[in-house]
């Protein structure tokens, strides 16, 4: 699973984006497809998220084992700072996942609880630049995940 890790990552982050769009949205213009839309990108990005999440892990398993003879403490660092923002990045979107279901359930999804899952999606692009920005930098700054990394690590 570890090798479809960069197909599987863009799933959950461009759902999740998209989610924060269609969630402000709905509310300024009051669009209950958009509201709609906005639940189903929400449970996709989180659905696709556990896979980028486990797919991950499975990478950076791989990762240590194909260089646990070499010191190559600063990419193994930058791994687990990824990591790190990956995991609260789901975490987040899925307590607000929960949250929003809950709302929506109990019929109790008031404007000024809606205005707070607005501002709470919009404070969750940040933690999706996070997680984005420092998987970006594994691969374009240490090249992990790149044929010629894997093919130096083996050698």
């Amino acid at each position: 699973m570890a090798e479809y890790h960069p197909l599987i990552v863009h799933f959950p982050l461009a759902s999740l984006t998209l989610y924060v769009f269609a969630e402000a949205a709905g509310y300024i213009l009051k669009n209950d497809k958009l509201r709609f839309t906005a639940q189903l990108l929400l449970i996709t990005g989180v659905v696709t998220g556990i896979a980028a999440v486990l797919s991950g892990n499975q990478s950076a398993y791989s990762f240590n084992e194909l260089n646990k003879n070499i010191d190559i403490q600063i990419v193994k660092e930058a791994i687990e700072t990824h990591e790190t923002y990956a995991t609260i990045l789901l975490w987040y979107f899925f307590l607000l996942l929960a949250a929003r279901t809950w709302l929506i359930l109990q019929k109790t999804f008031t404007k000024i609880k809606y205005v707070a899952v607005v501002v709470f999606a919009v404070f969750g692009l940040y933690f999706i630049w996070l997680s984005g920005h420092y998987g970006g930098e594994l691969v374009f700054e240490h090249g992990v995940g790149t044929k010629t990394f894997n093919q130096k690590s083996i050698d």
